[in-house]
């Protein structure tokens, strides 16, 4: 899956702002960060992440790897009081190769996200805009699906997104979760051809699941208008 956004940005809960503003005053720059290659003959490498927590860190690892070109296929995160610790296997986009200076690129980004330098969801959407084709409606032959459970498992919520795959679309998704006022547990993420399968365990900021009928509604919009501006 590779990645992507464009110059208009949506306007989500006004929750997010604070959370945000949380997010940049918990972490100043401080992490640790390590690239490692799977096998000497591989075309795929893991990213490590370790970091304290706070709301929307996933969607912010995706969007630095995104802009630098890294295929995302995989990922985890894991959240143990105030730290997190996130992998993330990678690839280069097809036509490509691995660049390693891209890796020290993501990890500096990553530093200007957190200390409020750099406005990654502007500069994803402006670098990345959703190809033409498919705001023109000739793909979306199947729509964009999104479908919230609870029965799945007990402590979390479960979203599935079904689409098609294009730049970006993993930073649209986990930026909609995390501005409708959801973290992001655990991806899986599933490429078949040109369409995307991706599930994500999420719960809200107060570690709850989506129960009410008015947030089950408000998180679909939010990730059908993400991947559609």
């Amino acid at each position: 899956m590779k990645a992507v956004l464009s110059s208009q940005r949506p306007c989500y809960t006004s929750e997010y702002n604070t959370w945000e503003e949380t997010c940049m005053s918990k972490n100043t720059g401080r992490f640790l960060w390590e690239v490692k290659q799977q096998t000497s003959f591989s075309n795929i490498k893991t990213v490590k992440v370790s970091i304290r927590y706070c709301p929307g860190i996933f969607s912010k690892l995706v969007g630095v790897l995104t802009l630098n070109n890294f295929d995302i296929f995989n990922a985890i995160s894991y959240r143990q009081d105030d730290k997190t610790s996130h992998i993330f296997n990678v690839r280069a986009i097809p036509g490509q190769v691995l660049d390693d200076k891209g890796f020290v690129r993501a990890e500096n980004q990553l530093e200007a996200v957190l200390s409020g330098k750099l406005d990654l969801s502007l500069l994803v959407h402006t670098k990345m805009p959703v190809p033409r084709i498919f705001n023109s409606g000739e793909l979306l032959q199947t729509p964009h699906e999104v479908i919230v459970r609870n029965e799945i498992d007990l402590t979390f919520s479960t979203i599935e997104v079904h689409t098609y795959d294009f730049p970006g679309v993993l930073f649209r998704i986990s930026d909609a979760l995390f501005r409708s006022g959801f973290y992001v547990w655990t991806a899986k993420i599933s490429t078949k051809g040109n369409r995307v399968y991706d599930v994500f365990y999420v719960k809200d900021f107060k570690d709850q699941q989506i129960k009410s009928p008015e947030q089950v509604a408000a998180v679909k919009t939010a990730i059908k208008k993400a991947l559609s501006i």
